[in-house]
């Protein structure tokens, strides 16, 4: 239900041509800039998925973030957390059709392949923001006096949509329970 638009081999080849001729030029003297390389072939990347130059810099950035030991990789299982970084919110489910993991180790992934899970991700229709969730709590809302009740919360966060476990929806309310006897 979700393709994932892989860039295409010949911008594969194109950006590795790119930079081997960078590398060539670097090394006999007639070097052409990191920056002109980056300038380039962020043009390219554009042009092929319809990005956004914005949306590829917070791309880019997300990932050094989730870049940890600094050779390029980023584990799947951050796939989300970096997808999310970069403004977007998609469900663990869309995550996991996408090529994300659920277990850490299991997959690698390369700059070349987030950009288009990223598109995916951004084309994908199964994402809501808070805007939607605030929507939702209003129904709730029984005195119209922007409360709700503290059980009510629990259970929506237990067994709706993404569920929380007991625990996490526990910790998650223990500030406000202390506060408010009544409504949260």
């Amino acid at each position: 239900p979700y393709p994932l638009c892989a860039l295409s081999p010949t911008t594969k080849q194109w950006v590795s041509t790119q930079s081997k001729q960078w590398y060539q030029r670097r090394v006999h003297g007639t070097c052409i800039s990191a920056i002109q390389l980056y300038r380039v072939t962020t043009e390219h990347i554009m042009a092929e998925l319809g990005l956004k130059k914005k949306e590829i810099d917070a791309i880019e950035f997300a990932f050094d973030v989730y870049d940890f030991k600094g050779d390029g990789n980023v584990d799947a299982f951050y796939a989300g957390d970096l997808i999310r970084a970069c403004n977007l919110n998609p469900t663990l489910k869309t995550i996991n059709e996408v090529g994300g993991q659920a277990e850490k180790g299991k997959k690698m992934l390369s700059k070349a392949e987030v950009y288009p899970m990223y598109k995916a991700c951004k084309d994908s229709k199964d994402q809501g923001g808070f805007h939607d969730f605030v929507e939702i709590l209003k129904l709730y809302d029984k005195n119209d006096d922007n409360t709700m009740i503290g059980n009510e919360l629990f259970r929506l966060l237990t067994n709706l949509g993404e569920k929380l476990s007991k625990e996490e929806a526990k910790s998650l309310m223990s500030p406000w329970e202390t506060r408010h006897t009544r409504g949260i």
